[in-house]
C-alpha cells in the first residue's frame, strides 16, 4: 500500500510497517515447534486459527519436573545489547502467565531472558507483546522456550509469532 507523508511526525508509522520477523516460517503449523519434557505426555498439532495454520499444544500427563515448550529459530539473527519484541495471539482454556525466554540452543546461556510476564485470559484470543533487551551471548543456535506448567486437560492456540528489532510490535504480516 502506497503510504504519503505529510510531516516528520508520520515517519514513525512509515518505519513500523513491515519489519523483519526474526521467526522463520512462522503460521506453518508445527514447522520447527518441539517439546523438551523431563517426564509427562504433551500433544503437538496444526489447527487453523484466525485464518493462519496454528499451532495446539495439550497436556495429557504433566510433567513431574519440567516441560518447555520449543521454537527453533535461525542462528545468528540476535545481535547484542538491542531491544527486540515478541508478539503473538494465544487462545487457552485457562487462565496463566506466560513469560518467554531466547536462549542457545542447548538450553543454557540466555539471549533474551527479560521478557515481561504476561497474563493470558481463559477462553478467549489473547494477543500478547513483551519487551526484551538481548544480552552478549554466543551463538549456538537460538531457540524460543516457553516453561509449560498445564495440567492434563489444559490447552492452548499459538498464531502469530513474531519477533523485531524494535520496542514495540507491528502488525502480523
Amino acid at each position: 500500500y502506497p503510504i504519503e507523508i505529510h510531516s516528520l511526525n508520520d515517519f514513525d508509522v512509515v518505519s513500523s510497517v513491515g519489519r523483519r520477523n526474526i521467526v522463520r516460517d512462522s503460521n506453518k503449523g508445527i514447522t520447527g515447534w518441539s517439546w523438551g519434557i523431563h517426564s509427562g505426555s504433551y500433544t503437538l498439532e496444526e489447527v487453523e486459527a484466525l485464518k493462519v495454520r496454528a499451532i495446539k499444544i495439550k497436556c495429557n500427563e504433566k510433567s513431574a519436573s519440567w516441560a518447555v515448550l520449543m521454537r527453533a529459530l535461525d542462528t545468528n539473527k540476535f545481535k547484542p545489547n538491542t531491544d527486540y519484541v515478541i508478539s503473538y495471539d494465544i487462545y487457552s482454556n485457562i487462565g496463566f502467565g506466560i513469560q518467554p525466554s531466547i536462549r542457545r540452543g542447548d538450553a543454557q546461556q540466555p539471549i533474551i531472558n527479560n521478557f515481561e510476564t504476561k497474563t493470558v485470559s481463559a477462553n478467549m484470543w489473547n494477543h500478547i507483546s513483551a519487551t526484551g533487551k538481548s544480552s552478549t551471548f554466543s551463538a549456538n543456535g537460538q531457540v524460543i522456550y516457553f516453561a509449560s506448567n498445564l495440567n492434563p486437560g489444559d490447552e492452548c492456540i499459538i498464531a502469530n509469532l513474531k519477533i523485531e528489532e524494535s520496542v514495540t510490535a507491528s502488525p502480523y504480516s
